[in-house]
C-alpha cells in the first residue's frame, strides 16, 4: 500500500503496466526456495529447547520444494543435539516415519516444559533456603552449644523437613509417571517403600515403586 500510493499520477495505463512495475519494485523480495543441502545445516543450538528447535526446523521446511518424508526425517534427526534425551532414545529405538517421530518428540517436549516450570517455581519461592544456607545455620547453632547438648540433639533428631510450598501440578502424579515411563527418564533411581508394622494395604498399588502399600497419586517419592 505504501508503494502503490507513491506511484506518480497517470503513470499506470493498464493492468499490465501495474504488474510490470510491481515485479520490478519487489524483485528482491521474491522468496527463493531453500535447497536440501542448505536445509541440512540446521542444527539444534546449545541450550536450545526441543520445542524451539522443532519450530525453527518446521519454518525452514516450508521453504524446501519436493522434500520427501525420508529426507525430512533424516535431516530433523541429524540436527538434534546428539546428547539430548530424545536423540539417545532414537539411537536406541529408531523411528520409522515422521508421525512416530512427532509422537515421541511430543513426550520429551512435555517433560522439558514440566522441568522448566518446576525450576522456575523453585527459583521464585522466597521461603525456600538453599542447602548451603541451611547447613551453615545448623553449623553455627551447633558451635554455640557444648558436646553434651550436641549429643542430646542427635538422639532427638527430628524427621526430614519438607518445603513450605510446592509447584501445583497440572495433571495427576499417576498421569505424569505414565508419560515418564515411556521415555528414558523412567530409569531414575528410586527406593522401595518401607513395610509398615501394620502391614501393607494390598488394595492400594503404586506404579512408581511397583509395589502395594499406597496409591501412585499419594507417592511422596514420586
Amino acid at each position: 500500500m505504501a508503494w502503490i500510493t507513491r506511484l506518480p499520477r497517470n503513470s499506470i495505463d493498464s493492468f499490465e503496466d501495474l504488474a510490470r512495475t510491481f515485479r520490478l519494485n519487489f524483485a528482491t523480495s521474491k522468496a527463493h526456495p531453500m535447497s536440501a543441502y542448505a536445509f541440512g545445516r540446521i542444527r539444534q543450538k546449545e541450550n536450545e529447547s526441543l520445542r524451539k528447535y522443532l519450530d525453527r526446523f518446521k519454518d525452514a521446511a516450508l521453504k524446501v520444494q519436493n522434500l520427501t518424508e525420508p529426507v525430512h526425517l533424516h535431516l530433523i534427526i541429524s540436527g538434534l543435539d546428539g546428547e539430548s534425551p530424545l536423540a539417545m532414545s532414537i539411537y536406541k529405538n529408531p523411528v520409522n516415519d515422521l508421525e512416530e517421530f512427532r509422537r515421541r518428540s511430543d513426550k520429551y517436549i512435555d517433560m522439558e516444559d514440566i522441568q522448566k516450570a518446576y525450576g522456575d517455581t523453585r527459583g521464585r519461592n522466597p521461603n525456600r533456603r538453599s542447602p548451603s544456607k541451611k547447613n551453615k545455620d545448623r553449623d553455627q547453632r551447633g558451635s554455640k552449644k557444648g558436646n553434651d547438648t550436641r549429643d542430646k540433639r542427635s538422639d532427638d533428631r527430628s524427621p526430614r523437613s519438607k518445603y513450605d510450598n510446592y509447584m501445583p501440578l497440572n495433571m495427576s502424579r499417576s498421569r505424569i509417571w505414565k508419560e515418564v515411563a515411556q521415555t528414558e527418564m523412567c530409569n531414575v533411581e528410586r527406593s522401595r517403600p518401607l513395610k509398615s508394622k501394620s502391614g501393607l494395604d494390598r488394595n492400594k498399588y503404586c506404579a512408581f515403586h511397583d509395589q502395594n502399600g499406597h496409591i501412585t497419586d499419594d507417592c511422596w517419592d514420586l
